[in-house]
């Protein structure tokens, strides 16, 4: 199931950096990996400034979040 949400940032109540909510990516497996990957390096200017190294923690990552309700 590839995961497709939308747009970052859609979740209310939650502060996201401008680089976030002003960002035109839209979520999907790759788009997730290449962030978690090197967050600075996709959306310059976000709050998380740490990726994870391992493919494996990054895939699992993913597959949790599929679990989740689009907002």
């Amino acid at each position: 199931m590839e995961c497709s949400v939308g747009k970052p940032g859609a979740v209310e109540g939650y502060r996201y950096s401008a680089a976030v909510v002003n960002s035109d990516v839209v979520w999907t497996d790759e788009t997730l990996d290449t962030y978690l990957t090197a967050p600075a390096r996709m959306l310059r200017g976000t709050r998380m400034t740490t990726g994870v190294v391992r493919p494996d923690d990054r895939a699992d990552i993913i597959a949790y979040l599929k679990t989740l309700a689009a907002p």
